[in-house]
């Protein structure tokens, strides 16, 4: 997605599970409506919600959305950190970040795309492929 502006007032999405505000560079708010503290509030059906935004939780990023319950991620390193701040994926969301067209790279994603990710491999896991960043390119 390229989501930009401010992020509107979600507490009304009750039955919400699963949402992804990462990768989004001009996007600012707060998603709190979700959490209960450090923890997702429960929606509609007893489901935990599992919400990630560029939230400034790992270690040196800066938060651009305020969350206190949500997997955070950082743009610069294109990856996520629990919440003792250790890097769960540092490539976790490249190729949806590398691939939406219409949005362009800041310099720092730009950087670490051309070290970290210059091309895709494919993955088999299970009954479906995956594709990953790799430094090992294809001649």
């Amino acid at each position: 997605n390229c989501l930009t502006g401010v992020i509107p007032d979600l507490s009304n999405l009750n039955a919400l599970e699963d949402a992804k505000f990462r990768g989004n560079n001009d996007l600012r708010g707060n998603l709190n409506a979700f959490c209960n503290g450090t923890e997702y509030r429960e929606n509609a059906f007893g489901i935990t919600r599992s919400i990630q935004a560029d939230c400034g939780g790992c270690q040196g990023s800066t938060a651009l959305v305020e969350c206190t319950c949500c997997v955070c991620c950082d743009y610069n390193i294109i990856g996520c950190c629990n919440k003792e701040g250790k890097v769960l994926d540092d490539k976790i969301y490249a190729w949806e970040t590398f691939n939406r067209g219409e949005c362009s790279l800041n310099d720092a994603q730009r950087e670490w795309q051309e070290e970290n990710c210059p091309c895709y491999v494919e993955i088999r896991k299970g009954n479906a492929n995956k594709y990953d960043c790799s430094t090992d390119c294809p001649a």
